[in-house]
């Protein structure tokens, strides 16, 4: 109930309690009741008021250059010792909605003397990392009586202008000195890369896209300093693919999109041609079965295990002259 000023008011209260009805068991009414009071309003002075002047600032508690914490320090003036609370609400601007959302809330108990305190609160550093929120933070600030508990002030305050990156790492880790071969003949591929991060890599992931439109994505193995993929690959065209690096506090770097090819084996002396000397050492060969000398596998081109015309006929649907 709020009163617009000092003075004498007259109450009317309504009661409702239950009665029991015997002649109707199991079921009750309401009698109404009437009550008059008159009662005096006086100027109430809370015990512990917000002065007005409030300030924030960052500590960084483990020295490693981001602060651990946000701090609000308010002043109060106590003008009776006890227990008292300061309970904080933080919120951030949310450009998407227009509004000032919440993401958090903290609280601090202490026994004062009489005089002017200052009372702190402290928001967890890594929360507001988490947000990657850069601007200002509205807090609500709410001062309470412990026992009884009582509501005293409230006030909003608004602080300086902050970095998520104050509050944590928020450099990416690098991706470097990476090797491929731009063409293979079919087969075995070996993808190579370094990385390197301020606090440390967590994890590399390659993404490769197939000729027909599929695509793999898989984690990089460590070894020896370096981050390598490898696996065989058949199907003939070209391959696209990038990396992407993640450091330990979540960061992530994409690396440039590259290329590589896979050749017909048609090309069996891989001179980057299809042509009539290819057709020489199938004919060279012509009639070796898997097992003897004259057989080998670079002239099986449909892996049947002999070597004939059959395989003359793949070089034919791939020759390019």
């Amino acid at each position: 109930m709020e009163c617009p000023r000092d003075g004498i008011y007259y109450l009317l209260i309504e009661h409702h309690p239950y009665q029991f009805d015997f002649l109707e068991m199991g079921y009750y009414t309401y009698a109404n009741l009437f009550t008059e009071y008159n009662i005096s309003i006086e100027e109430y002075i809370p015990p512990i008021q917000f002065t007005g002047i409030v300030d924030d600032y960052g500590i960084d508690a483990d020295n490693d250059s981001y602060y651990d914490y946000l701090v609000i320090e308010a002043q109060v003036n106590v003008t009776e010792e006890g227990d008292y609370e300061l309970d904080g609400d933080i919120y951030y601007w949310n450009e998407t909605n227009g509004e000032w959302n919440w993401f958090g809330g903290e609280g601090n108990n202490t026994y004062f003397t009489k005089g002017i305190h200052n009372i702190t609160i402290r928001f967890d550093g890594l929360r507001i990392y988490r947000m990657r929120y850069n601007g200002n933070f509205k807090i609500y600030l709410s001062l309470y009586q412990t026992s009884p508990w009582m509501y005293m002030d409230s006030m909003e305050y608004y602080t300086k202008q902050y970095n998520y990156s104050e509050f944590g790492d928020a450099i990416p880790p690098t991706i470097g000195d990476i090797t491929y071969p731009s063409q293979i003949y079919a087969g075995f591929i070996n993808i190579t890369c370094n990385a390197s991060d301020n606090v440390g890599v967590a994890e590399i992931w390659i993404n490769i896209t197939l000729p027909n439109g599929s695509y793999i994505n898989a984690s990089m193995k460590y070894c020896n300093g370096a981050y390598y993929y490898n696996a065989s690959f058949d199907l003939e065209g070209t391959y696209s693919f990038y990396l992407y690096a993640k450091d330990v506090n979540g960061n992530g770097n994409t690396s440039a999109v590259m290329h590589f090819q896979i050749a017909t084996k048609a090309d069996i002396n891989k001179d980057s041609h299809v042509n009539v000397l290819d057709l020489i050492i199938i004919g060279v060969h012509f009639g070796g079965q898997e097992g003897d000398e004259r057989y080998i596998k670079e002239a099986d081109l449909n892996n049947d295990g002999v070597i004939n015309v059959l395989d003359m006929i793949i070089v034919a649907m791939h020759w390019t002259g």
